[in-house]
């Protein structure tokens, strides 16, 4: 459903100023119609604004070249990155942000740790990087041919983003979700190798990387790791969200990461 201005506005206000918001299927069909086109480009954009069905993947790629386009006047297109977090929450994902303090930095933040009351610095600010899981997949995927283990028994039936090769029938198929994103979390795709589980690297602990099992910390817990340069002192800070999963798929996750990923 269209929604009008004054309802749509403060809905993106809102979720502009807070990153874990997400807006309303209607208010991403709202800001949709504004952008669509019968353009081929802008088919899935077009497809979202008159409530079809689309292509998630589709439509994350064309509201990216949208603000790309749009970055000399981003402040002027919140609705752009609203409507692109809505698209990513459909989509699994892992979410990677790095940060990076000096030695000094670290050494001032490490005296404080434990008498804030905080987790990390409050100004420390992050770079943030998704990678999507269907992605991966596929670049991790391998070619399988009749007799092999993993040659599906029903080939008509297979998505069509499989490669086939007609000569000797063989298929490209992409790695299973659970399996990828096991992998992407032990340096494959991402270059993050986590260390812990709901641990805190920010914790100035020589210790922080021990943490207790999957059930003990729960889903949703971010995997993390921490590198302190041996020559300089300068810190980086790596956490990884896992998106789109189910608790018990995240589970299996955390066990494969365990045991050495892909």
């Amino acid at each position: 459903m269209i929604l009008p201005s004054r309802e749509i506005e403060p809905v993106i206000a809102r979720c502009w100023a807070d990153p874990d918001q997400v807006i309303t299927d209607d208010a991403a069909q709202t800001i949709a119609s504004w952008w669509h086109s019968p353009a081929p480009i802008d088919e899935q954009v077009t497809r979202l604004s008159h409530g079809l069905e689309f292509d998630a993947r589709g439509l994350l790629t064309r509201v990216d070249t949208l603000i790309r386009d749009t970055s000399a006047d981003a402040d002027r297109h919140p609705d752009l990155v609203v409507l692109r977090r809505w698209v990513l929450d459909r989509l699994p994902h892992l979410a990677v942000t790095t940060f990076e303090m000096s030695a000094a930095e670290w050494e001032a933040w490490s005296q404080q740790w434990g008498h804030t009351g905080t987790d990390q610095p409050a100004d420390l600010t992050g770079h943030t990087e998704e990678h999507l899981v269907a992605d991966s997949a596929e670049d991790l995927g391998e070619w399988v041919y009749p007799g092999d283990t993993r040659y599906p028994a029903d080939t008509p039936g297979l998505d069509n983003d499989i490669d086939v090769d007609s000569e000797d029938g063989g298929l490209w198929l992409p790695l299973p979700a659970v399996d990828t994103v096991a992998a992407m979390l032990t340096g494959h795709i991402t270059r993050f190798w986590a260390e812990s589980y709901g641990s805190n690297p920010f914790a100035s602990s020589p210790y922080w990387g021990q943490s207790s099992t999957f059930a003990a910390q729960g889903a949703h817990q971010p995997y993390a790791s921490r590198y302190i340069h041996p020559y300089t002192g300068d810190v980086e800070i790596t956490l990884a969200r896992v998106h789109g999963f189910s608790t018990g798929e995240q589970a299996e996750i955390h066990r494969r990461w365990n045991a050495g990923g892909r």
